[in-house]
């Protein structure tokens, strides 16, 4: 109802503003002579009855003056010496009738034949002295000239009419259908601007095949050449991540119980998949049902003047909520930064597609998860030739064992505890408490048919373990799908990720 009122406001405004648009063009459309026509014609008297002393000149044909057309300056060259002079015969002049029948209002309009009234210094051998001649419209133009001192102006091209004397019938359809047009654009805006990318979409996509492409080689070093950079300039963006973490801890306060999924950090703003049976809380507004929205971000320290953060908790030193929030890439075209909760997983994910996409994609993961501050969560990793960031290690946070049965047959007896110093805590198979997650372990290759049932195992409710892997494992609660140009498609969490390396 609300969008509707607007509507009818703007309809109304742009209705009005085209009315006086219109009216506007109208009067320009009126002519000099048509204005000369409508107003009195008093001043034309006198010049009509002259005195027998007046000096005038007719206007020669082309054939009487060499094949030349004469014009007021020749007229004044002629008759006054100086052909400057002619505004001075066109005052004398202006509003007589021609011998065409129109009223003498513009040079222009000179014809053979007129008798034109000169002033008192004029002289020469075509100048006359006497009683002025009275025009004789012609009998084609008397109609039209008796016509028009009789009726209301109208367009000098003749081809539109006027209604009610204001506005012409073209200007007032014109008028019309552009206010029209505004009103469409305005009402449905969004609409229309989701058409437009759909048909651009569609004409990119059916003008590909006509691009020049690139050798498969070199198009492919490209395309990792930009995924480095990408690579290089999220490694570089170590506020964006613990920012989001301490805003989100408006979320994790609230009463009712709040799920996160995913958030989009765009510039200044936060858009949150969640799920939840709350109302969003402020500063937080519900974009719909599922999607919460926030401008701003709420900084996790205060910088001095040169810009230099300190401690990466929060003022009260506690830990920050959701320590699972781990950045995958940016959207597609690169106007956010998509970070997913690992947490809300309750299994597996499982990353299809092409390979070395979805490696670069757990590397990504990893980095983000061991990104985050007072982290208690032990990630393992079962990469013994170090295809997962091979510059870190267990002083990193990041364990590498060689096996499976490492984990689930020797822990906690053979697999050693991490420092305390790192913030870990002992990898362990007993029961842990709902919601908790006990550990991440990260499969860089598909796991084999023999480590199906122990994985299985890792991830039931009982125990507690996130199973990160490349391939396909069964029973995934998440399942992503990598492709060749770097683009990985997050299944029902609904983004489009570009995903960096490095």
């Amino acid at each position: 109802m609300r969008y509707q009122r607007v509507a009818m406001r703007y309809a109304v405004l742009m209705w009005t503003v085209g009315l006086a648009l219109g009216s506007a063009l109208t009067v320009g459309q009126l002519t000099v002579a048509q204005l000369a026509q409508a107003a009195p014609a008093a001043p034309a008297a006198p010049a009509a009855s002259a005195t027998p002393n007046t000096k005038f000149y007719i206007v020669k044909s082309p054939d009487e003056n060499n094949g030349q057309q004469e014009t007021l300056f020749t007229v004044a060259e002629r008759t006054l010496g100086d052909g400057t002079r002619f505004p001075e015969i066109m005052s004398l002049n202006a509003g007589r009738t021609l011998p065409n029948g129109t009223v003498f209002t513009s040079p222009e309009q000179l014809v053979p034949g007129f008798a034109l009234r000169l002033p008192d210094d004029a002289g020469g051998p075509d100048v006359q002295v006497g009683t002025l001649p009275q025009t004789q419209p012609s009998a084609a133009a008397s109609p039209s000239a008796s016509a028009s001192g009789s009726s209301a102006p109208s367009s000098s091209g003749g081809g539109s009419s006027l209604i009610g004397g204001q506005f012409s019938i073209p200007t007032l359809v014109a008028g019309l259908a552009g206010v029209t047009l505004l009103t469409v654009l305005i009402v449905a805006r969004r609409p229309v601007a989701r058409a437009t990318r759909r048909i651009a979409a569609a004409l990119r996509r059916a003008t590909r095949p006509l691009r020049p492409r690139l050798p498969r080689a070199l198009s492919q070093s490209r395309l990792r050449r930009r995924r480095a950079a990408l690579g290089r300039t999220l490694a570089a963006d170590t506020r964006t991540l613990p920012d989001v973490r301490n805003t989100l801890r408006e979320l994790s306060r609230l009463t009712a119980p709040i799920r996160v999924y995913s958030v989009l950090a765009i510039p200044n703003r936060l858009l949150a998949a969640v799920t939840t049976t709350a109302p969003a809380p402020e500063p937080w507004t519900a974009v719909d049902a599922t999607r919460w929205e926030r401008s701003g971000l709420t900084s996790l320290t205060d910088g001095d003047e040169n810009g230099e953060t300190g401690e990466t908790t929060g003022e009260t030193g506690e830990a920050l909520p959701y320590p699972h929030l781990a950045r995958v890439g940016v959207t597609e075209r690169g106007h956010a930064q998509v970070l997913v909760d690992l947490g809300q997983i309750n299994g597996s994910l499982s990353i299809l597609g092409d390979l070395r996409v979805a490696q670069d994609t757990l590397s990504a993961i990893v980095r983000g998860l061991l990104e985050a501050p007072n982290r208690d969560t032990p990630i393992v990793t079962i990469d013994p030739e170090r295809v997962l960031l091979p510059e870190f290690h267990a002083l990193h946070g990041l364990l590498r064992v060689r096996t499976l049965k490492d984990i689930t047959d020797d822990a906690p007896v053979q697999l050693p505890a991490p420092a305390p110093e790192l913030g870990l805590d002992l990898i362990r198979t007993a029961a842990r408490r709902p919601g908790h997650v006990a550990g991440l372990l990260v499969l860089p290759k598909p796991p084999g048919e023999d480590d199906l049932a122990a994985l299985a195992h890792l991830t039931s409710p009982t125990v507690g373990w996130i199973v990160l892997t490349v391939g396909n494992l069964p029973g995934s609660h998440w399942r992503w799908n990598a492709f060749p140009d770097g683009t990985l498609h997050t299944g029902v969490l609904g983004h489009k990720v570009f995903v960096p390396v490095g």
